[in-house]
């Protein structure tokens, strides 16, 4: 009978991130604020982690939503760009750069700043001047 309350508590799980992910991607009118969003996301995550045969691979928790169009110039980074998976705890930022550490051993400085929305984009400097690739410069120009 458990069985059968867990089941529908994942259903409604993914019922209600997929219609938030629907407001925040692509009609940009959240209603709800990020950390109640995550922690959605979370207690999903859980779930599906206690009971692995309710997982399935359309679920939100394996996938990473975005506003993003199939035909858009994707460019890939000269060097891997980390992501602090919604740290909201000295705690997770610290658990973050453990993670890093272990992938690589070389000295690690931090910088912190509130989210904000938006694309990913690493910026190379040489003698104090930007060095943007030329095909990340054409894309950038390409959708102004």
């Amino acid at each position: 009978m458990e069985d059968l309350f867990i089941q529908e508590e994942i259903a409604e799980l993914r019922k209600q991130i997929a219609h938030h992910n629907d407001l925040y991607y692509k009609k940009a009118q959240p209603e709800i604020f990020d950390y109640e969003y995550d922690q959605l996301v979370k207690h999903l995550q859980s779930l599906e982690e206690k009971y692995p045969q309710y997982k399935i691979e359309k679920s939100p928790t394996q996938k990473v939503g975005s506003d993003i169009e199939k035909k858009a110039n994707i460019i890939p980074h000269k060097v891997r760009m980390y992501s602090l998976e919604n740290a909201y705890s000295l705690e997770e930022v610290k658990d973050f750069v453990d993670k890093i550490q272990k992938v690589d051993n070389r000295p690690l400085s931090v910088t912190t700043e509130l989210k904000i929305d938006g694309f990913s984009i690493n910026l190379y400097y040489e003698n104090g001047n930007c060095n943007m690739p030329q095909h990340a410069e054409m894309a950038l120009k390409a959708k102004m």
